[in-house]
C-alpha cells in the first residue's frame, strides 16, 4: 500500500463506521435463532466487473471464499462468489440480528502493467463478512472496525419449518459515503453511489437458541498435526489460458506470487537452487497428571528456510507472522464453569517467525520458532476442558515495507498451506 494509501486509511474507517451506527439489532423479546452454518453467494454481473477493471480495479475471494466463472443468472452472466456462514443470531420473522461468514475480498488497483503479475499501487481488504438486520453487508476494512459495505435491498427471506433454513435473496447496492471514499482511496470514478453491485443469495442454516445438554462429540486422540508450507500465489480472476484435460478449467499465465516482498529459490524462475522447504507443526500437550501444576498447551514448531528478497534475492532479515484460525468447542464458556460446553468463532491465532540470514551465500535466511499458545496467549489452553479446535488454512504472510511480522496492513501472503508434486 502507498503512503498515500494508508493516510486515507483512518477517515475510511471513521466514515464507514459511522455509516454502520444505524443499523438495528434484534429486540430483547425477539424470538431468535441460533445461525449454525450455510452458504451465501453474490453473483457479480460481468458489466460491474468491466465497469471497474476500465480503471484497473479488480475485487479477489479471500479464502476460504471461492469463486466461479461465467455463471449464468436470469440471463446475466457474471462472477459468483461465494462465503462460508460461520455463526450468528438472527430473528427469522424479520432477518433482525448478524449471520457471520468467513473469508472476505481483497480489493486492488494494477498499475499501469497490467500482467497477472503486475504490483497493485492501492489494496484495501475486507473481511469477517457478514449479513446485519437483512438490510446492510458489512465487513472488516484492513483488519479494523466492523464497516458498511454495501445496502441490502429488494430483500426477500423464508424459512423452512422442518429444515430451519432461511433461505435470503437481495441486491447488493453501493452507499454514496462508501462509493466517496473508495474513490477516494484509490483515485478513481468506477464506484457509484447506488450502483448494484451484485444479488446475494444465502442459505442460512439455524437452530433454536436454546441451551443444549452438557456433552458434545469428541475423538480419542487428534495430535500432531504436520502442514507443508508452499509459496502462495494470486487468484485467476481473468483466464488468458485453458489448463490440460482433464482439469481443462481457465487459467492465468504467468503465476503471480501474492508476496510483494519475498520469494523461494527456484532455478527456472530467479536462477537460485532449490532448497526452500517451510512447515508448521501443531501438537497437544498433555497435562502431568502427577503434578499439581497445568501443563496442558498446544505446541507450534514453525520452520521454513530459503526465505529471499524478491527483488535483491537476498537473505530477509525481517520477520514473518503465521495465521493460524481456529473454532474452539470446549468446556469454558463462561470461563471457570466445568458443564458450560460451547463453540466460539472463527478466531486468528498469529505467532510471529523471527528470520535470520544465514552465512552461507547459496541458500536464503531461516525464519523458524518453537512456542506455545499459553506463551502467546496465557490461559487459552486449560486442563480438562477437552477442547477441540477445528482448523482453518495456515497462512503465512510476510512482513511488509517494514520487514516487520508484527505491523499489519501492508503485508502479503508469502506461504499457504499445500503440496508440492515435483
Amino acid at each position: 500500500m502507498t503512503r498515500r494509501g494508508r493516510r486515507a486509511l483512518p477517515a475510511i474507517v471513521a466514515v464507514l463506521f459511522v455509516w454502520l451506527l444505524g443499523v438495528s439489532a434484534p429486540s430483547a423479546n425477539a424470538s431468535l435463532d441460533a445461525v449454525t452454518g450455510g452458504t451465501t453467494k453474490m453473483h457479480v454481473p460481468w458489466d460491474v466487473t468491466l465497469g471497474w477493471g476500465k480503471d484497473r480495479v479488480f475485487a479477489h475471494p479471500i479464502a476460504p471464499a471461492g469463486i466461479r466463472l461465467f455463471v449464468i443468472r436470469n440471463g446475466v452472466v457474471g462472477n459468483e462468489i461465494s462465503f462460508p456462514i460461520t455463526d450468528g443470531v438472527v430473528d427469522s420473522d424479520t432477518m433482525l440480528g448478524t449471520v457471520n461468514m468467513a473469508g472476505g475480498l481483497e480489493i486492488v488497483k494494477y498499475n499501469s502493467d497490467t500482467t497477472p503479475a503486475a504490483m497493485p499501487d492501492y489494496r484495501l481488504t475486507v473481511t469477517e463478512p457478514k449479513i446485519i438486520a437483512g438490510n446492510t453487508l458489512g465487513g472488516n476494512v484492513n483488519g479494523a472496525v466492523p464497516s458498511s459495505s454495501a445496502d441490502l435491498i429488494n430483500a426477500t427471506h423464508s424459512k423452512d419449518p422442518v429444515t430451519g433454513i432461511i433461505h435470503y435473496e437481495a441486491d447488493a447496492s453501493m452507499p454514496a459515503p462508501t462509493a466517496t471514499v473508495l474513490n477516494t482511496y484509490f483515485n478513481t470514478t468506477v464506484f457509484q453511489a447506488g450502483q448494484i453491485i451484485g444479488h446475494l443469495t444465502a442459505d442460512i442454516w439455524t437452530a433454536p437458541a436454546i441451551s443444549l445438554p452438557d456433552g458434545y462429540a469428541r475423538p480419542k486422540a487428534a495430535t500432531p498435526l504436520y502442514t507443508p508450507l508452499v509459496p502462495a500465489y494470486r487468484h485467476c480472476d481473468t483466464p488468458n489460458e485453458t489448463h490440460a484435460a482433464p482439469m481443462d478449467f481457465g487459467s492465468c499465465s504467468p503465476p503471480g506470487q501474492s508476496s510483494f516482498y519475498l520469494t523461494v529459490g527456484t532455478p527456472d524462475s530467479n536462477g537460485q537452487l532449490a532448497q526452500s522447504v517451510g512447515s508448521v507443526k501443531t501438537s497437544v500437550v498433555p497435562d502431568d497428571p502427577l503434578t499439581t501444576g497445568d501443563e496442558s498447551d498446544v505446541r507450534y514448531n514453525v520452520s521454513i528456510t530459503d526465505v529471499r528478497d524478491r527483488f535483491d534475492l537476498s537473505d530477509y532479515p525481517g520477520s514473518l507472522r503465521m495465521n493460524a484460525k481456529a473454532r474452539i468447542t470446549d468446556g469454558n464458556s463462561p470461563a471457570g464453569t466445568a458443564s458450560a460446553n460451547a463453540t466460539g468463532p472463527l478466531v486468528n491465532f498469529p505467532v510471529t517467525v523471527p528470520c535470520t540470514p544465514t552465512d552461507d551465500a547459496s541458500i536464503g535466511s531461516t525464519c523458524s520458532i518453537i512456542t506455545t499458545a499459553n506463551t502467546l496467549n496465557p490461559g487459552q489452553v486449560v486442563q480438562g476442558k477437552r477442547a477441540i479446535y477445528e482448523l482453518d488454512q495456515v497462512e503465512v504472510r510476510d512482513g511488509g515495507d517494514d520487514a516487520n511480522g508484527d505491523t499489519v496492513g501492508d503485508d502479503t501472503p508469502f506461504m499457504v498451506q499445500g503440496l508440492f508434486v515435483p
